[in-house]
């Protein structure tokens, strides 16, 4: 029996076929991957590649050894970095307010006092009860400025409206990124 060789023409479609794939497949490849890595500083599941932001660090939902990438590991059905890769200690920020306005507790951590730009890290807790500890996991070493807001209805998209309780400036803090620590920041009356 004797073998099948397909005509020039169907060659050539093939040939096409086949770098049009490859050149759209790199097209895909080549774009910059949105997101950080696992392991990395997160504020929201969107800094996130694999759109997972827990407890400030980016993971995956995991089920099995072989669904996490290279340098992490799936524990408890999330992936986790290994130790190769760098952990830090939680930065923690202590909110006191003893006033009487409620709502949800913002706290910053900016790069800049006063603010120039979108804060490095976020966190937002509801019905807090004071003092408050937030806990910022795997934060880079370097100077921050701690500010908290009680953010009152309405709830404020962007800046503190007049309406809430705000820190008039950033408290700074010099993370070395080694050892745990809690750093104090009050909210006036």
């Amino acid at each position: 029996m004797g073998s099948v060789q397909p005509d020039r023409a169907t060659s050539r479609r093939f040939a096409f076929l086949l770098l049009a794939f490859t050149t759209s497949c790199s097209i895909l490849v080549a774009d910059r991957i949105k997101g950080s890595g696992i392991g990395t500083v997160c504020a929201a599941d969107v800094d996130c590649h694999a759109g997972r932001c827990d407890l400030g660090v980016c993971t995956k939902t995991c089920t099995g050894p072989t669904e996490c990438p290279e340098l992490s590991q799936c524990v408890v059905n999330k992936c986790v970095a290994t130790a190769s890769m760098t952990v830090r200690p939680a930065l923690k920020v202590r909110v006191t307010y003893s006033g009487k306005k409620a709502g949800i507790l913002g706290v910053a951590l900016l790069t800049t006092e006063p603010p120039s730009g979108p804060p490095a890290l976020t966190r937002r807790i509801e019905g807090p009860t004071f003092p408050s500890v937030v806990s910022f996991e795997n934060v880079e070493p370097g100077r921050y400025y701690a500010r908290a807001v009680v953010d009152v209805d309405p709830p404020s998209a962007g800046a503190p409206g007049p309406e809430d309780a705000t820190t008039d400036k950033g408290t700074p803090i010099d993370w070395e990124g080694t050892d745990e620590r809690t750093f104090d920041v009050a909210i006036p009356l």
